[in-house]
């Protein structure tokens, strides 16, 4: 919950895809879903198990994201559609949450340390 401060709107997920990998033979291991422009994964056992929902991990993309799923057959590829553009990323190139990769960077005005830290 502290991190939605960071995201600078409001969180409005899209549809939750659980992963179907044949070779996990039924059992879900990951969640995908998306808000705005990240997506976000949560690694089931670790969020149902120990009750933390801020056991997840987050990518930011410069757009909004249309759609997320998993790559079929497999739980450490995710497809991600943009609006004009769709994407195949690693898992494991989406990161913990902290201010830094949750921070929303102005297409305009780029990374926001550039102003943060600029003279007066």
């Amino acid at each position: 919950p502290e991190h939605v401060v960071y995201m600078g709107a409001p969180v409005e997920f899209t549809t939750a895809r659980f992963n179907q990998s044949p070779d996990s033979k039924g059992s879900e291991r990951t969640i995908v879903t998306s808000t705005g422009p990240f997506v976000i994964t949560w690694n089931l056992r670790r969020a149902l198990g120990s009750g933390r929902g801020d056991a997840y991990h987050i990518k930011q993309y410069p757009d909004h994201v249309v759609a997320d799923n998993f790559r079929f057959g497999e739980d450490r590829s995710i497809v991600v559609a943009l609006p004009n553009d769709v994407k195949s990323v690693m898992r494991s190139q989406l990161a913990k949450p902290t201010r830094q990769s949750l921070m929303i960077k102005s297409p305009v005005l780029g990374d926001s340390d550039i102003v943060a830290n600029a003279r007066y």
